[in-house]
């Protein structure tokens, strides 16, 4: 049975333990910290209730996205290695303090966090591309360039999503790059990296990257609280940076759960149930404002991909909660309907459904049809914007078309 420690700012939350003829896992927290009366996860994992006999949500979102689990079991597949595939807990204990948020995963299987170190991003590309691509001998692509390759492996390992990312430690005005774990240093933030250039067959095109750096900056017009972001060039690709919303402005961290992790899926398909998270988490109307223009920005300039997985939630060491500054917001209009619904509608929205939004949470009234003019007037500046970035005309054609007008 594997056995770990799950902490937070330095403090036992409690213990967790992988039955392998079960293939299952258990979760109990420890008594010191029952008696701090902090909710982790104040409804699907209440601390009214000791033991828990799975994995709980806030854990099953750490585990390492699509391009970080191919980078894992690539790993697993050279050496002694070859003959043990990593369970969920193992997994979190190799991330160990690499953990996106404040929780910290310990067990025989986790090694220290590395002094930050300079990163070459043009070589991990290339890595990162030879891994995408498959490498024909795994154990001399693991064996060649070694700290090249633990660069990669610590900093992509935590990330989320299909297209390669990494996690960095940016100075903005030296230009500096480095591995985005360890003690903070003066003059850098923390960052999370989508690579440009890894694979023609993944998400992460030098096109996607500019056209997700234009929609926050239209975002940041229409007034929603954004994550910072910035284009970080090199040579001719664009990576795309995005400051990470789980650091404070001195590098402390921040509990983070997804929406979805914080309620399941049941109570997570519509705008109104997050409204509903949001009193419930003792926060008030402004963060339901705040919401609601996500909603609008999401729906007018087609990004269906509005999932509750991208709706973050913070919490700081007084155990308060907060609405995070919004993630993923981009262009991804497939045909398909929003992931999330408003007035219970999934596509073909009209003013009235932001109306009887508006009085369901008991906005002010007219409230959300400006919110909604504020939205529209920003995404009439996506032409500009993209021009400015460089993006290809058929391209802002062919988006400004998928806007949706009401």
């Amino acid at each position: 049975m594997s056995l770990a420690t799950l902490n937070l700012w330095g403090a036992t939350i409690g213990a967790l333990s992988w039955d392998k003829k079960n293939k299952t896992c258990h979760f109990e927290f420890s008594d010191e910290f029952l008696e701090y009366g902090i909710e982790l996860s104040p409804f699907l994992l209440p601390c009214k209730q000791k033991h828990y006999p799975h994995l709980p949500a806030l854990l099953q979102e750490a585990l390492p996205g699509p391009f970080a689990q191919q980078l894992l079991s690539c790993w697993q597949q050279q050496g002694q290695k070859a003959r043990h595939t990593f369970n969920p807990i193992e997994q979190l204990s190799i991330l160990g303090p690499r953990l996106m948020g404040a929780l910290e995963v310990s067990s025989t299987f986790t090694s220290p966090l590395k002094k930050t170190a300079p990163l070459d991003i043009a070589r991990l590309v290339d890595l990162a591309k030879e891994l995408a691509e498959g490498p024909d001998d795994l154990p001399a692509f693991f064996n060649s360039a070694s700290s090249i390759q633990s660069n990669l492996f610590d900093t992509a390992l935590p990330t989320k999503g299909k297209s390669p990312k990494v996690t960095i430690a940016w100075n903005e005005e030296t230009c500096e790059v480095r591995s985005g774990h360890g003690p903070s240093e003066d003059g850098y933030s923390y960052w999370l990296l989508k690579l440009d250039g890894v694979s023609e067959r993944t998400t992460a095109s030098h096109e996607t990257n500019l056209i997700e750096y234009a929609y926050h900056q239209m975002a940041e017009l229409a007034g929603i609280d954004t994550a910072a972001s910035e284009i970080l060039e090199e040579g001719e690709r664009c990576h795309f940076a995005l400051k990470r919303i789980d650091r404070t402005d001195t590098g402390q961290k921040l509990h983070m759960q997804s929406h979805l992790a914080l309620k399941g899926s049941a109570h997570s398909q519509s705008y109104e149930q997050v409204a509903q998270t949001i009193r419930e988490l003792g926060l008030g109307m402004d963060e339901i404002e705040e919401l609601l223009r996500r909603a609008a920005f999401n729906i007018l300039s087609a990004n269906t991909n509005d999932h509750p997985c991208h709706l973050m939630f913070t919490m700081n060491r007084k155990a308060q909660w907060s609405l995070a500054p919004a993630i993923n917001l981009t262009f991804n209009s497939n045909g398909l309907a929003h992931q999330m619904t408003l007035n219970g509608k999934s596509a073909q929205f009209t003013r009235e459904d932001f109306t009887a939004f508006e009085k369901h949470v008991s906005m002010r009234r007219g409230r959300a049809g400006q919110i909604v003019d504020e939205v529209l007037q920003a995404i009439k500046s996506w032409p500009e914007i993209a021009s400015h970035e460089d993006i290809s005309p058929a391209t802002i054609e062919h988006i400004a078309t998928q806007h949706w007008e009401i």
